[in-house]
């Protein structure tokens, strides 16, 4: 399993949608001048897999991940990582998995395409004692793409 593309849209420097694609099963560098946008890449891929839920993010933790640069102002980000699934190491019988997650000033949401109980197990907005499957998946999903 590897990340086949990232897509983000309103998160930190990212204003309009960029889709950051194609990525190498085996190695992928990201490179650029200071002030491009690296760490905020990095970011956003730790906004979907990250430990964040909707409860725990206070308004100004939520308004410092939305573009805050020249024109108007952005009420909503969100980001897509699209998952190369054809070793089937996730326990969906589809070759590509597509998490999601969404921000704006007052909610906070998480997807998971396909739909199934253990991805939707992923995006449960719980806390972790409540809900273990989401921190094992978690693990395993950060184990499987390092």
């Amino acid at each position: 399993m590897y990340i086949k593309q990232v897509v983000t849209e309103g998160f930190r420097c990212y204003k309009d949608r960029v889709e950051a694609d194609p990525f190498s099963p085996r190695h992928n560098v990201i490179v650029g001048a200071n002030g491009s946008g690296k760490s905020n890449f990095f970011a956003a891929i730790q906004f979907v897999l990250g430990d964040m839920t909707g409860g725990q993010l206070r308004a100004d933790e939520r308004k410092s991940m939305l573009h805050e640069g020249a024109g108007a102002h952005v009420m909503s980000a969100y980001v897509e990582i699209y998952l190369d699934n054809s070793d089937g190491r996730l326990p969906v019988e589809r070759d590509e998995v597509v998490l999601k997650r969404a921000i704006g000033l007052k909610k906070d949401e998480c997807a998971a395409l396909p739909r199934s109980q253990p991805l939707l197990a992923f995006c449960s907005h719980s806390a972790a004692p409540q809900r273990p499957a989401r921190t094992v998946l978690r693990a395993a999903l950060c184990a499987w793409l390092h």
